[in-house]
């Protein structure tokens, strides 16, 4: 009960990096409290004036005590239906589909900053029933480091012409919503995006004070972005956004004879 683990590692603050140590003692408990100060910060601003009608230029995540985005990929129901109109359209065709995924781009000019260290990886869920999506269920993909693994399903920071983006599959889950008769699935829409610590952990936390929206309220956030303080700023799909950096649904399909 006296004995210790101490653990020696690096710290790169602001370009400086220090040796720095920590002990773990083998008896009692331990526990980590992080104090977050968002007052007057442009990610104050920016999560207290969404706009759910016509989007949002940026999208703000953030692990620990942080934020969410939530995404409706096929608008409004107006003819009242059950399901979607753009997603109907989509079934009326009778499309094959090959893939499809969306598309996030980080905001190069508020995270290119010196010392700032943008999250690894991004995790998609079905908000509304707070579970996986199909594309990561069924992507038994594993690789050397287990936090690359499902890799197929992707939310992986990657770079392409000196831009950092996020892509992650929905191929599985688009396919169901086309395909099923199960009313519930097809008016089941709502995705969520966090940061994840580990792609692996796919249970939820529940949330000390849940939120509204709309019609709906939010008990939970995925456990693997509680653990995890990182944060990025993304590109939504307001008009005002270019149309290279726009987030963005893409699908990949076969036409019938």
């Amino acid at each position: 009960s006296k004995g210790y683990i101490t653990i020696q590692f690096h710290s790169t603050v602001s370009d400086v990096e220090k040796k720095k140590s920590t002990q773990l003692k083998l008896s009692g408990n331990k526990i980590n409290f992080f104090d977050n100060n968002i007052s007057g910060s442009v990610y104050e601003t920016g999560i207290n004036n969404t706009n759910q009608i016509l989007g949002d230029e940026k999208l703000y995540l953030k692990g620990g005590d942080g934020s969410v985005s939530y995404i409706e990929l096929f608008g409004e129901d107006l003819d009242g239906n059950g399901t979607a109109d753009r997603l109907e359209d989509i079934r009326n065709r009778n499309w094959l589909i090959n893939e499809a995924y969306l598309l996030f781009h980080v905001d190069g000019t508020q995270m290119n900053v010196t010392g700032i260290k943008q999250p690894r990886r991004l995790y998609l869920y079905n908000a509304s029933s707070n579970s996986a999506i199909f594309d990561y269920l069924v992507d038994n993909t594993s690789a050397q480091n287990a936090l690359d693994n499902k890799f197929i399903f992707g939310g992986i920071l990657a770079k392409e012409n000196n831009q950092y983006y996020y892509k992650i599959r929905i191929t599985e889950q688009l396919k169901k919503w086309i395909n099923s008769q199960d009313r519930l699935l097809k008016s089941d829409m709502r995705l969520g995006l966090a940061i994840t610590e580990n792609i692996n952990l796919s249970t939820s936390a529940y949330l000390k004070t849940p939120h509204v929206i709309g019609s709906n309220t939010h008990k939970y956030i995925p456990v693997s972005s509680a653990i995890n303080t990182l944060g990025t700023i993304l590109y939504g799909n307001h008009v005002n956004v270019p149309n290279d950096k726009k987030l963005k649904l893409k699908i990949y399909y076969t036409k019938p004879n």
